[in-house]
């Protein structure tokens, strides 16, 4: 079976290719630059974690130094030895006694300086950098003694003295206050073997960094972890204290803040992570290429399987196109299994079936339709021989002075005129009340002055559309069943009016009314007709029968048919009390005839 260049079967197969190909490559691509995006970010927080990790060990050694610098400065030992005008042997044995308590080992470098130019207590060699009055407003000293005699938190000082020849990247300091003036300072060195104790150990054995660098608020390089030679020089990786990640080459890295204008960074590098994403990159896209040749096999293979019953189709509607009820499409067999294809072709034999024989019954239909006309034409001629016959009637009433018996015939004329004039099922309202006028003018000569006709319309619903014969029952009903069995003088009344879109008719009367569960079982009827117009009412129960015989069939099937006509929203309602009268209500859609 060939296919055109603009037929189905292609343009099925690039469907499924632009459905099945599109997205996946879409997918594979997506999938091969966020997967390098989700290894850098992985890494970037590790090496954030890494870095927060290192910074939290670093504040706790510092915090450590300021504590024993506090301890240190508020300790009797060191506050007596101060106190003392000389060089007591004794006071400065305590004080070394406290240094070694305090320090514990040689990592903690102490040192106790007096303001009074006597000389210093250390743990270790004194640096030129902590000689006072030498160095008195440098370095740390200075810093401690801008602070002034005031009690205040321990200092630190970044490469207090970088040429001693002992590496101390960071140093705390206190000043010991006697009688509110500053006596001395109290120094306590944190080594750099320490520093990689507390804190470069640790974060190189997580294997998550190869960088680790304190530096001060200046720039300066007060530890590094793996180049101690940089110590004390500048870095150019920007202020301290940053906060963040970049990717500068190949390397992460990430910067906190300690204190006193200190910060941490660490670097990663992330070079491994690039490549392992190439290399997934390069999978991803091997596997789009296999993906891609099945997937045109596959969409050939599908394309195929739903355009061949396709076109067999558009054959056979081509030849039921040109007249030929006869033509059927080949069925598979399978529609019973649910397969769309299937069932269409075989709804599309049922159709055709179906349409020849719609097309034999318009046929005979048509048939019988002009035998019909023909019928009705003749029919048509009948009535005038009635008209001739009541006219006649009429003059010679009038001529025996029977004036009552010339109304009447007057209005029976116009009764069967109407009931014979050629219309589509449908009238306007005041057509309709006028036969309605023209019923009870006949029935009131059976009661003469005993009932009265009033009628109360709005003026701009005379020309609604309403089903012929409508208004004429509800009168009769009205009369028969209501005004005949009332003792005395009897009103009936119509009102008509156009409320919301809606024309409402009431025929109102002052008749005996209708009894509770004759009403009830009426409603009901009423109610089950509005769900169900199309099939026949129910047949009233026997308690449901009016005192004159009726069964409230007219009132049922005038419902019914304008539920038929214009819907279940539409139709009659009826009200009524015993010995007070009834109303019956139509509601029906303003349409004006046009």
């Amino acid at each position: 079976m060939a296919f055109g260049p603009r037929s189905y079967f292609w343009r099925l197969s690039i469907a499924f290719l632009a459905v099945g190909l599109l997205p996946f490559t879409l997918l594979a691509l997506l999938y091969g630059t966020a997967s390098a995006r989700l290894l850098e970010n992985s890494y970037r927080d590790r090496t954030l974690e890494a870095v927060s990790g290192a910074r939290d060990l670093a504040d706790s050694l510092l915090r450590e130094a300021a504590e024993k610098a506090r301890f240190l400065s508020l300790s009797e030992p060191v506050v007596a030895y101060l106190s003392a005008y000389d060089d007591d042997p004794r006071l400065a044995s305590e004080v070394y006694r406290i240094f070694t308590a305090t320090g514990g080992a040689l990592s903690w470098y102490l040192y106790v300086i007096p303001l009074d130019g006597r000389p210093a207590i250390s743990g270790a060699p004194l640096p030129t950098e902590y000689e006072y009055p030498l160095y008195e407003g440098w370095g740390i000293l200075g810093l401690l003694g801008s602070r002034g005699a005031a009690p205040k938190e321990p200092v630190f000082w970044g490469q207090p003295h970088p040429d001693s020849g002992a590496s101390v990247p960071v140093a705390a300091g206190a000043a010991v206050v006697l009688n509110g003036k500053p006596a001395g300072y109290v120094i306590v060195d944190v080594s750099r073997s320490l520093f990689a104790e507390r804190v470069g150990a640790p974060s190189l054995a997580r294997g998550t960094l190869t960088g680790l660098r304190v530096v001060d608020a200046s720039g300066c390089i007060l530890y590094d972890m793996t180049d101690a030679a940089s110590e004390a020089g500048f870095s150019d990786a920007g202020t301290a204290g940053a906060f963040g990640a970049e990717i500068p080459g190949a390397s992460l890295s990430a910067s906190f803040p300690i204190r006193d204008g200190m910060a941490l960074s660490g670097t990663y590098p992330v070079s491994a992570a690039r490549d392992g994403s190439a290399r997934m990159a390069g999978v991803t896209l091997l596997l789009a290429g296999l993906c891609a040749m099945a997937a045109l096999a596959m969409a050939l293979f599908l394309s195929r399987s739903i355009a061949k019953p396709v076109h067999r189709l558009t054959v056979a509607m081509e030849l039921v196109s040109q007249g030929r009820l006869d033509a059927r499409c080949a069925e598979t067999g399978l529609w019973e299994t649910g397969d769309e294809i299937a069932i269409l072709i075989h709804r599309f034999n049922q159709m055709i079936d179906r349409v020849k024989d719609l097309v034999k019954n318009l046929v005979t239909r048509e048939r019988e339709l002009r035998t019909a006309e023909v019928k009705a034409l003749q029919a048509q001629m009948n009535p005038h021989f009635l008209y001739n016959t009541l006219s006649s009637i009429r003059s010679k009433a009038r001529l025996e002075g029977q004036e009552e018996i010339a109304v009447m015939t007057t209005r029976l004329a116009r009764i069967l005129r109407e009931g014979v004039r050629p219309r589509d099922d449908f009238s306007t309202l005041g057509r309709a009340l006028s036969l309605a006028r023209d019923y009870f003018e006949i029935e009131s000569f059976r009661w003469p002055g005993r009932l009265t006709y009033t009628e109360t319309v709005d003026a701009a619903a005379l020309d609604t559309r309403l089903p012929s014969l409508v208004v004429q029952p509800l009168v009769e009903n009205a009369l028969v069943h209501g005004l005949e069995p009332l003792q005395g003088e009897g009103r009936l009344t119509v009102d008509a009016s156009v409320v919301s879109g809606d024309l409402i008719l009431r025929v109102t009367d002052t008749g005996v009314g209708i009894p509770p569960d004759t009403l009830e079982s009426l409603r009901a009827r009423l109610a089950a007709a509005s769900l169900s117009p199309e099939e026949d009412p129910p047949a009233a129960p026997e308690e449901a029968v009016s005192p004159k015989g009726g069964t409230g069939i007219a009132l049922l099937n005038t419902h019914r048919r304008i539920c038929l006509i214009f819907g279940a929203p539409y139709g009659l309602s009826v009200e009524s009390f015993p010995g007070k009268g009834t109303t019956v209500t139509v509601c029906v859609p303003r349409e004006a005839e046009s």
